[in-house]
C-alpha cells in the first residue's frame, strides 16, 4: 500500500511524478478548479488548451495527463468531477481511484482534489479512493516489471483525514484479499484462523461455530453447501 503524507507545497511547487487537479463538466466546456487554474496560469494556459484539443469532457473519473517541464511536477493529471454542483465525497472517491488506475502506477502523486470538499471528509475520500485504486491481488502471479505508486501526497491535508481514509482502505483491502484468495488456500478452517487473528489484533471477541452447532441452530443452507466437499 502506498505511503500517504501531507505536504504544505503550493500546487505549482509540489515535487512529484503527477500532480492531480480537478475540472468540472459544463455546457460550454470544462471549467478548472482554483488549483487547476493556478497551474494553468503558470503554464500560460496550456492545460485549458490541451483539454480543448483532446476533447476532454470532465465526466466523473475522466483523466487527462500532460507533461509539465516548467513546474516541479513531471506531469499534470486533470481529473473530471462532473457537475460542480453535484461533486461531493462520492465523486471525489470515484475520481481519485480512477486517476490512479488510469495513470498506471506513477511513483509519486500529489493531489489537490481533496480541497474541493472542505474538512476531513474530502481528505479521507481521496485517500481511500487512491489506495483502493492502486490495489492489486498479484500474490500468485509470476513476478515481472510492475509499476507501483509508492507515495501519495495531499497538499495541506490534516493527519486525521488522511488516517481515516487509510484505515478504511486497509479494511477494504483486507476484505478484498480474503475474497480473491483461492479456495485451495483459504478454506473454512483457515478463514476462521484469519478472523481470529483479526479479532485479536483489534481487541474483539471471536466465536467460531462448528458443524454441530450449525445443525443445532438450524443453519441447513450453510451445511448443505459444506457437504459439497470434504
Amino acid at each position: 500500500m502506498p505511503k500517504v503524507i501531507s505536504v504544505p507545497d503550493a500546487a505549482t511547487q509540489a515535487p512529484c511524478s503527477v500532480l492531480l487537479v480537478a475540472a468540472f463538466k459544463g455546457d460550454a466546456g470544462p471549467t478548472l478548479s482554483p488549483d487547476a487554474a493556478e497551474v494553468d496560469a503558470a503554464l500560460d494556459g496550456r492545460v485549458a488548451d490541451f483539454m480543448r484539443v483532446r476533447g476532454f469532457r470532465a465526466d466523473v473519473g475522466d483523466v487527462l495527463a500532460m507533461p509539465t517541464p516548467e513546474i516541479t511536477a513531471d506531469s499534470v493529471g486533470v481529473v473530471g468531477l462532473g457537475d460542480k454542483l453535484k461533486a461531493g465525497v462520492t465523486e471525489l472517491r470515484r475520481a481519485a481511484g480512477s486517476s490512479i488506475r488510469s495513470l498506471d502506477g506513477p511513483p509519486s502523486v500529489a493531489s489537490t482534489l481533496h480541497r474541493l470538499v472542505p474538512g476531513g471528509d474530502g481528505e479521507s475520500a481521496v485517500v481511500e479512493g487512491m489506495l483502493l485504486g492502486s490495489y492489486r491481488f498479484d500474490q500468485y502471479k509470476s513476478k515481472g516489471p510492475v509499476r507501483h505508486t509508492e507515495q501519495i501526497a495531499l497538499l495541506g491535508a490534516s493527519q486525521e483525514g488522511i488516517d481515516r481514509g487509510r484505515v478504511r482502505a486497509a479494511a477494504i483491502t483486507r476484505a478484498r484479499d480474503l475474497i480473491n484468495e483461492p479456495a485451495s488456500t483459504l478454506n473454512p478452517t483457515s478463514l476462521a484462523v484469519r478472523v481470529q487473528e483479526l479479532a485479536a489484533d483489534s481487541g474483539l471477541e471471536c466465536t467460531v461455530v462448528d458443524e454441530n452447532e450449525l445443525a443445532a441452530r438450524g443453519f441447513g443452507g450453510i451445511l448443505g453447501v459444506g457437504k459439497g466437499s470434504d
